[in-house]
């Protein structure tokens, strides 16, 4: 049967990272509707906020409206998502509009093998919504729909594929359309910073991925320029060898951010309201918030004394003692262990959500601009 009180929340932000400037406006709503009402609403409301390109051909005296992603390209996304996302999770799938790019979030890994994306045949967790949404040609059938919307994306001229990232340890799905090209006028003139550097065409298209998502994968190195594994690691390690980029994580976590010394990244403004009340030794600890209790003299050194590799259980024991003492943003919890805000959502605080050791400061509103995690109140979990 049909979910029939599905929930998508929609999350539209000034800058180009999911926690920017503070100070910067975010506009968010939840749509929760059935599945058949909700995709053509969310559909249009999508298409109504994406910018449009003017256009006026030779010798027609009316202007023509296009937008920065094809409509068929949304609407398949859309669908995409829906029809695959694991309901049982109890979370709602997350569109998120940047200034620079769309992203669809979901619970769900790909059934099928990331190398298989996009081939002929489909793999479906919800049976029944797939056959409804074909029914009602809300999605491509036969399991064509990534396919399809790179084709359609190459048809709009636009060369950089989505960008799909999955997980099967967190069970996520991430899709991400960039609605222009990877090495426009803007990129190549970013790019001649680096022209003491021999780099190739898929190098610097990976250089400027970087920057616009704030990270790369090996997936996404191997979909915005069509290698395979071994040869994308190869190419990053260079990059990294160059000092272009810098390594992140480790095992299937790795990723890679530009180097601060040799790129200029899009860097997230310090959060407002935070003030230093611990010795800057500690790296990081300066920037907790006003108000929040003074740490423990044992959890101090253990904070002082942290290394690049820690176990995955410390990690969550030092997240868990932190957010006992009171609720910390995702940016904070960043700065204080000196770690990507990526690795530490996708490896540490989405488990710890789900297995309960920690809960989110505004429950019914996940996408909320100053979301922050805390543990369970007692009596509570």
């Amino acid at each position: 049967m049909l979910p029939t009180d599905a929930r998508v929340d929609y999350v539209i932000t000034e800058g180009p990272e999911w926690i920017g400037d503070p100070s910067a406006r975010h506009y968010s709503t939840d749509f929760r509707e059935p599945l058949v009402t909700l995709l053509p609403r969310l559909h249009a409301q999508l298409m109504g906020d994406l910018p449009k390109l003017f256009g006026l051909e030779p010798g027609k005296l009316e202007r023509t409206d296009t937008p920065t992603i094809p409509r068929s390209v949304i609407r398949e996304a859309l669908a995409n998502a829906l029809m695959h996302r694991d309901y049982r999770a109890g979370q709602p799938t997350l569109v998120i509009r940047y200034s620079n790019r769309l992203e669809f979030k979901n619970a769900g890994y790909s059934l099928k093998p990331f190398e298989d994306l996009g081939k002929p045949g489909s793999k479906q967790r919800n049976l029944i919504i797939a056959a409804v949404f074909h029914e009602l040609k809300y999605a491509e059938s036969k399991g064509t729909g990534i396919g399809s919307m790179k084709e359609w994306m190459r048809e709009a001229g636009l060369t950089t594929p989505p960008i799909i990232e999955t997980d099967r340890d967190s069970n996520e799905f991430d899709l991400v359309l960039l609605p222009h090209h990877l090495l426009d006028k803007q990129d190549l003139a970013w790019l001649a910073h680096f022209s003491g550097v021999k780099l190739s065409d898929a190098e610097r298209r990976a250089l400027v991925l970087a920057r616009e998502m704030g990270a790369i994968t090996n997936q996404d190195y191997r979909q915005i320029n069509g290698t395979d594994t071994l040869m994308a690691s190869k190419a990053l390690v260079h990059l990294r060898d160059l000092g272009l980029l810098s390594m992140k994580g480790s095992g299937n976590g790795t990723y890679y951010v530009l180097s601060e010394e040799k790129a200029t990244p899009h860097i997230s403004a310090k959060p407002e309201g935070l003030t230093p009340h611990i010795s800057l030794l500690c790296k990081g600890v300066d920037v907790l918030p006003k108000g929040f209790p003074k740490l423990p003299e044992d959890l101090k050194e253990e904070l002082q004394s942290l290394g690049r590799k820690v176990s995955n259980f410390k990690f969550k024991n030092l997240i868990k003692r932190l957010c006992a003492l009171g609720p910390l943003q995702l940016s904070q919890l960043s700065m204080i262990f000196d770690r990507e805000p990526r690795y530490i959502r996708d490896h540490f605080l989405t488990e710890m959500i789900r297995s309960g050791d920690l809960v989110y400061l505004y429950p019914e509103t996940p996408a909320h601009p100053k979301q922050a995690y805390k543990v369970p109140d007692k009596g509570s979990k």
